[in-house]
């Protein structure tokens, strides 16, 4: 922030010097490694001056995109492959981090300045003050103002040439999803709660499950409870969970499930298109597995349909064990024939690659009659 209004005060006409001077208070409370980044745009003239007067916004959002990101959102903290990782922090902890990370951003807001000639376009550019709405306590007609303003040189912005790379293309895809999210929240005529921000979903034909993934439980309820008989929403709440890696409860998890018009069939068809409706992160089928294996009432159909490696990898009551439901079906299809069991070992199961699609209803079927191994499922 220093460096900021020491480079606005010199742009508006105000000689290093005599910055210098009127933050004289602010630059004698910096250590020395920051007076020196001070003094790297202070005493670089005009063009160094235009760049730092986007410091503190540059700080905000490089922190929204790396180091602070999973602390503002717990639910993306998850690997690529293996079991999910528990967060020590307490939830509200978290909360008041993500609180003060929020207070923070809305001092950088009052310095932002549209961009001079293309407007904001990257998704980092966004982040922060998405971050910034849906955990700051209060979003005043003063940070709406400015919010607006952004919105408007987002929408510049979000015509200009790209590369086709896989890498440009999703930066766009997640600048479009929180340019969206940021104008439902700041379109809201009324004062809103942070839970309620974060439930600015908008059309239940627009939100994805990852989308929804990062809904509190309350806001998820409320939403849910705003669009009563959707089924093709509950579905996607359902496939939300996944996404959040097991940071919701079990019990959740059944009461979204209960809310459809036929939840057995529901469980079944999701299980069955899983690569379709939710990708190939082979986290992400565990974290289904596990639900789905955790309902009281979880069909033979439905464990048949599910990710052979994976099926066979999701553990039960101990965490060195597979899932008792699973290994009975197994036990049942292959029986006393040692000839399956060894073709069931053999098979090209695995964890990814299109090979870990595989049901485990085909491979067993496979592995129990001697023919050939069975073709992946379509991906999306």
């Amino acid at each position: 922030m220093t460096v900021t209004r020491v480079c606005r005060r010199i742009l508006e006409g105000s000689s290093p010097e005599e910055a210098r001077e009127h933050f004289a208070d602010a630059i004698g409370a910096l250590s020395e490694d920051d007076r020196g980044h001070l003094d790297f745009y202070v005493d670089g003239g005009e063009r160094r001056a235009r760049w730092g007067i986007h410091t503190a916004v540059s700080w905000v959002a490089g922190a929204a995109s790396s180091r602070w990101r999973f602390l503002l959102n717990p639910a993306e903290a998850k690997p690529s492959y293996g079991d999910p990782y528990r967060w020590l922090t307490p939830a509200d902890e978290l909360a008041e981090l993500a609180r003060r990370f929020a207070e923070t951003a809305v001092q950088a807001l009052q310095t932002w300045q549209p961009k001079e000639h293309l407007g904001i376009s990257r998704d980092a550019d966004l982040r922060w003050v998405h971050a910034m709405l849906v955990h700051v306590p209060e979003v005043t007609p003063a940070v709406k103002k400015t919010v607006q303003l952004m919105i408007h040189d987002a929408q510049r912005g979000q015509d200009r040439p790209r590369s086709y790379d896989y890498r440009e293309r999703d930066d766009h895809r997640q600048f479009t999803e929180l340019l969206a999210a940021i104008t439902r929240i700041v379109a809201a005529s009324l004062p809103q709660a942070p839970a309620a921000r974060r439930a600015a979903l908008g059309d239940p034909t627009e939100v994805t499950p990852r989308s929804l993934s990062t809904v509190a439980a309350d806001a998820l309820d409320e939403y849910l409870d705003r669009h009563a008989g959707d089924d093709q929403l509950v579905e996607k709440a359902l496939l939300s969970f996944a996404w959040r890696d097991g940071c919701r409860r079990e019990s959740a998890f059944s009461d979204v499930l209960a809310r459809h018009s036929n939840p057995q069939q529901a469980i079944r068809t999701l299980t069955h298109d899983l690569r379709r409706r939710l990708g190939g992160n082979p986290t992400d089928r565990e974290a289904w597995a596990q639900y789905v294996l955790a309902l009281p009432e979880c069909g033979t159909e439905t464990i048949l349909a599910l990710p052979a490696w994976t099926a066979l990898k999701t553990s039960g009551s101990r965490y060195d064990t597979t899932h008792p439901a699973v290994l009975a079906l197994v036990a049942g299809m292959l029986g006393n024939d040692h000839q399956a069991w060894q073709r069931l070992a053999d098979s090209p199961i695995s964890y990814s690659s299109p090979n870990a699609r595989l049901r485990l209803g085909d491979v067993l079927s496979a592995a129990a009659d001697g023919t050939d191994w069975p073709k992946p499922p379509a991906s999306r």
